[in-house]
């Protein structure tokens, strides 16, 4: 019996290394925990020309199903990710952007799921500019020593 307890005490070293290294692979070879959650993700009009106005309405976000470990994912809601949209060389009329899982620039190791809407129709008009007279019409009279200095307009 003293033998057999002898011999398990011995190596306990060794032992307890071994278990530390098991532990310690089994971490990396498992991973951390995958998690899914839904993004809102905006979408961000850039190089719009001066003489182009977006006239129709549109989703201006779009739900994203990510997956990805426990800690990226919660890092996720800390960052400010849009869906870029460059503009530069629109011209006036009918455009459609589609949506994939290049277009939002997540971080490395954030896997996209699925992207709702997958397309976004934009109608572009041309922005014109003109001019109107306006004469203000006042109502009433002034009380005696009283001036009318100035009317502001506030279209």
């Amino acid at each position: 019996m003293f033998k057999l307890l002898r011999h398990r005490s011995k190596n306990w070293l060794l032992k307890a290394i071994s278990l530390c290294l098991a532990i310690f692979m089994w971490y990396f070879v498992v991973g951390e925990d995958q998690v899914d959650m839904k993004v809102l993700v905006p979408i961000e009009m850039l190089n719009l020309p001066s003489e182009l106005t977006v006239s129709n309405q549109y989703k201006k976000e779009i739900e994203v199903s990510v997956r990805g470990p426990r800690s990226m994912i919660q890092e996720l809601r800390h960052l400010n990710i849009t869906r870029p949209v460059d503009l530069s060389d629109a011209k006036p009329g009918t455009i459609v952007i589609n949506n994939d899982a290049s277009s939002i620039p997540f971080p490395r190791g954030i896997e996209v799921q699925r992207l709702q809407p997958t397309n976004i129709t934009l109608l572009l008009d041309q922005l014109v500019q003109k001019d109107f007279p306006i004469t203000p019409v006042t109502e009433g009279d002034l009380s005696p020593g009283y001036v009318l200095g100035k009317i502001y307009l506030i279209p």
